[in-house]
């Protein structure tokens, strides 16, 4: 996205894992974040699965269970009846085993849970409460920020919101105006401030600035006026040129970086971002550079590796900067967080827990069709990628993978 203001991201709904072991006993435990449930009182009726350990992300809560029934078919669904008056249902969608010797081997899955005539407004808050919980694991709580990360915004004065870019920063921007502007917000009562941050995967996050900024592998001068008023674009073409294109041809080799290294060890700590440093060094030539390379294509690969070069040389954009590095969840305290990949669910809660509203039908957030480990196409752009690179790109976002509970499936 391009405009004015710089702003320096949502994995499935839960992530939880299960573990199912089957032997000859009566001994059913349920413990979990998601439904409510610790075990004190089990009446076995019906014990096809005899252990089924759930362990999600909700808070636990203390309840008295009469009867369980565990039914171990296709659809996996736990029905537990509390107390004789509530009733819950926690259906497991997806469930990988493999199993040799009857040994059980478990594998992170996508679960999804929800309770009868319930909302999971909890989910967003138990996400914020698990990335305090890995800081803290992680000793990176040592420290606060009493001011808000460069991509925060504030809605009058209640709502705060760290959005990252290629994680639906436009839609954050129409969402931020729409509740500015509606009159049913025009008289909402002051209440204490609360923050979010919106989080995505970060391999998609990587899929989403390729397919953006290198056209997904087109020319690049088929970014012309038909190309951006079709994908409703507003960034010239000599910007793209000096923020995307020319530093990729460097980082490939194409384009010699002799010159970019003499201007960038000479005074490294000046160049705050690549474009200035592309500016300084390549300026006077880019003209007969364009006309050369003016049809180059980048493949999904090359784009990794400049990801990769812009790390070592400090100076990553924007659209592939880490959350981490972004919004600083471990130093600045958030209530909620966001998923990208269920993000018109999480809206929906958070407007709840803030006293805005806005009409299903005004939401800026389109769906995303995601499957279990996320959109079929991502995948297939890192199917070729060597493993050594994928472990580095896995390091440059390990902190994102650990506070927000991706896995490193795309």
């Amino acid at each position: 996205m391009c405009g004015v203001r710089t702003w320096l991201p949502f994995p499935y709904s839960l992530n939880n894992t299960v573990n199912i072991t089957t032997v000859n006993t009566t001994t059913v435990n349920t413990t979990g974040y998601s439904s409510p449930v610790n075990t004190t009182t089990v009446n076995t009726t019906t014990v096809n699965t005899t252990t089924v350990n759930i362990t999600g992300y909700s808070s636990p809560v203390n309840t008295t269970i009469n009867t369980i029934i565990v039914n171990n078919n296709n659809n996996n669904t736990v029905h537990n009846t509390t107390d004789n008056t509530t009733t819950v249902n926690t259906t497991i969608n997806t469930i990988t085993l493999n199993t040799t010797d009857n040994t059980t081997t478990d594998n992170t899955t996508t679960v999804h849970t929800s309770t009868d005539n319930t909302t999971t407004v909890h989910t967003i808050i138990e996400r914020a409460s698990f990335l305090r919980q890995q800081c803290s694991n992680l000793g990176l709580s040592k420290g606060t920020y009493n001011k808000p990360p460069s991509g925060f915004f504030v809605i009058k004065g209640i709502l705060g919101v760290c959005r990252t870019f290629k994680g639906a920063s436009l839609s954050w921007t129409n969402f931020e105006w729409l509740l500015e502007e509606s009159e049913v917000n025009k008289n909402i009562k002051s209440v204490t401030p609360r923050a979010a941050i919106s989080v995505r995967h970060p391999l998609r996050r990587l899929v989403s600035a390729y397919r953006d900024k290198y056209l997904g592998g087109l020319p690049i001068d088929a970014y012309n006026d038909t190309y951006r008023e079709k994908k409703d674009l507003i960034e010239l073409w000599y910007l793209r040129w000096y923020n995307y294109w020319l530093p990729a041809l460097i980082s490939s080799g194409r384009v010699s970086s002799e010159h970019l290294y003499a201007t960038y060890n000479n005074n490294s700590s000046s160049f705050g971002f690549m474009q200035e440093l592309i500016i300084t060094a390549y300026g006077g030539s880019d003209e007969t550079l364009v006309k050369i390379f003016q049809k180059a294509t980048f493949s999904f690969e090359q784009f990794i590796h400049h990801v990769l070069w812009t790390h070592e040389l400090k100076l990553p954009d924007i659209h592939w900067l880490s959350i981490f590095n972004t919004c600083h969840p471990c130093f600045y305290h958030y209530d909620y967080v966001i998923h990208l990949e269920t993000v018109q669910e999480d809206v929906r809660d958070l407007l709840s827990l803030t006293q805005f509203q806005l009409n299903s039908d005004e939401y800026p957030f389109p769906a995303l069709h995601v499957t279990k480990e996320g959109t079929s196409s991502d995948s297939f752009y890192f199917a070729n990628i060597p493993s050594h690179v994928m472990q580095r790109i896995f390091h440059v976002y390990a902190l994102d993978f650990k506070l927000f509970g991706y896995s490193k499936n795309v």
